[in-house]
């Protein structure tokens, strides 16, 4: 995530949050060491395996699962991403399903299958709460725009941590 989205978490995050997360990683060891509870999910076995060292450590509220993709049945899966044709994330998306609605002060959408992350995850946030979709900028992710677009939003952009180039973070604020 940029700087700039990094200091604004630094503004909104409190100790009571519970917060969900596709894309697990630098940013879910930022949230474990401030809020009270994160759901983290990866899709890939072998990042999974390769920063599984960091999560070992059992934090009361804090779980971090890893939910591969399946092979796609269809041309066009439900939940398909364009950075890996062929797999379909079904399972990895809906697994917020598995929460009552406005379960969470904050979602992060930073893994595949973005767009659909983003329209599982609108009515589990709490109103007030916060949905992130990271790498906003990308045209491929515009239809969530569209999904929000009764929210307040603030975007941030610029580098970020192990990278030289830039991106944008986006944070929609539910009614």
């Amino acid at each position: 995530m940029s700087f700039g989205a990094i200091d604004y978490f630094e503004t909104i995050l409190q100790p009571d949050f519970e917060i969900f997360e596709w894309g697990t990683g630098g940013s879910t060891l930022f949230y474990r060491s401030r809020v009270r509870k994160v759901i983290s999910l990866e899709h890939s076995s072998d990042y999974f395996l390769s920063t599984a060292e960091p999560f070992r450590e059992t934090v009361k509220g804090h779980s971090h699962l890893l939910i591969p993709p399946e092979s796609a049945t269809s041309e066009r899966p439900p939940c398909a991403s364009l950075r890996e044709p062929g797999k379909d994330f079904s399972a990895y998306v809906n697994y917020i399903h598995s929460f009552p609605n406005c379960s969470f002060d904050l979602v992060s959408v930073d893994g595949r299958s973005r767009v659909n992350c983003v329209a599982a995850a609108r009515d589990k946030v709490k109103p007030g709460g916060y949905l992130v979709l990271d790498d906003s900028e990308r045209p491929d992710y515009a239809p969530a725009f569209s999904l929000l677009s009764d929210w307040k939003r603030i975007s941030f952009s610029g580098c970020g941590p192990y990278s030289h180039s830039f991106w944008e973070t986006t944070f929609f604020r539910k009614p």
